[in-house]
């Protein structure tokens, strides 16, 4: 048996070459019975056989990787780091893990919350209230599960804000989410799950592919879909959008299916009003069960 943190060897380039190292040998019993499993991980030049963290988190442009079991610790790091607003930084989620309520740093050039690309399966995050990032500096989650918790442990509905900065999600699901707001930036969907919520969705620039679940509101500028075929957004019945400026040039077509609160297929009536405001080109939209049409105030009626 060997400690955690135990130096075992010394790099001699700057390539991070712990995921090629494997260490057979376990930490000691601990008071429960358990043995740990040893991982090589990089501290500068230094090699270490550890038991690693809930998160371990670096500044791309530097070298060493740093551990932590808490976000909080972390993101108390990048707030006093006096490089923040140019630095970009990574943190990789090694497990499912609780971490409270969350105040995300000020100022980052970057900032990408992920699950560890060696394991199977995405990660699963439990929170306390929002997720709400203020700084202009571009924010992503990429293979996790995000669930909010109330302070008695049980399922919460919840929202997520950018305030100032770009917000991208790839290969992500989600439990009691209610809204993704990008108010002033732009909003990158790609793989998403919304699960069990209708969910609001408010960004300057949209950006999407392959979005499961329902969506309550859409109020965007513009809307773009990446060119993969049509892209289908389901939307909730009775309930009206807005498009502000229009599609992308370069967006792929969209269709907007209408669905009842259970995801069946809605019953939508003549001149039902879809889009309240969508200004441009409408060449590459398409609406489902009905088809749809534009008045003179640049609504979107639903058509026979």
């Amino acid at each position: 048996a060997l400690p955690s943190g135990l130096p075992i060897l010394t790099a001699g380039s700057d390539n991070d070459f712990t995921g090629e190292i494997k260490i057979e040998n376990k930490t000691g019993q601990t008071t429960i019975g358990e043995y740990k499993t040893l991982s090589a991980k990089r501290y500068g030049k230094e090699m270490r056989a550890e038991y690693g963290y809930a998160f371990a988190w670096s500044r791309v442009s530097a070298i060493g990787t740093y551990f932590s079991p808490d976000l909080a610790t972390i993101f108390d790091t990048i707030k006093n780091d006096p490089n923040n607003k140019d630095t970009e930084y990574r943190i990789t989620v090694e497990t499912d893990v609780l971490v409270g309520k969350l105040t995300f740093p000020g100022a980052y050039k970057s900032l990408e919350i992920s699950s560890d690309a060696e394991h199977p399966d995405r990660h699963t995050i439990f929170f306390t209230g929002d997720l709400t990032m203020k700084g202009s500096g571009q924010t992503k989650f990429e293979r996790l599960f995000l669930d909010a918790r109330n302070t008695a442990g049980v399922s919460a509905d919840y929202k997520i804000t950018a305030s100032n900065g770009d917000l991208e999600m790839k290969n992500v699901g989600f439990n009691n989410l209610t809204a993704i707001t990008a108010n002033k930036q732009n909003l990158a969907l790609s793989g998403v799950e919304f699960g069990n919520k209708p969910v609001k969705i408010t960004s300057k620039n949209f950006t999407f592919t392959q979005v499961d679940g329902l969506i309550e509101s859409l109020t965007v500028d513009t809307i773009k879909a990446n060119n993969f075929g049509t892209q289908t957004l389901r939307m909730l019945e009775k309930k009206q959008s807005k498009v502000n400026v229009g599609i992308d040039g370069l967006s792929g077509y969209v269709q907007f299916s209408y669905c009842k609160a259970d995801g069946s297929v809605a019953a939508i009536p003549n001149k039902t009003v879809l889009f309240s405001v969508f200004k441009g080109d409408l060449s590459k939209i398409s609406t489902s069960p009905c088809n749809y049409t534009r008045d003179a105030r640049n609504r979107i009626l639903a058509a026979p």
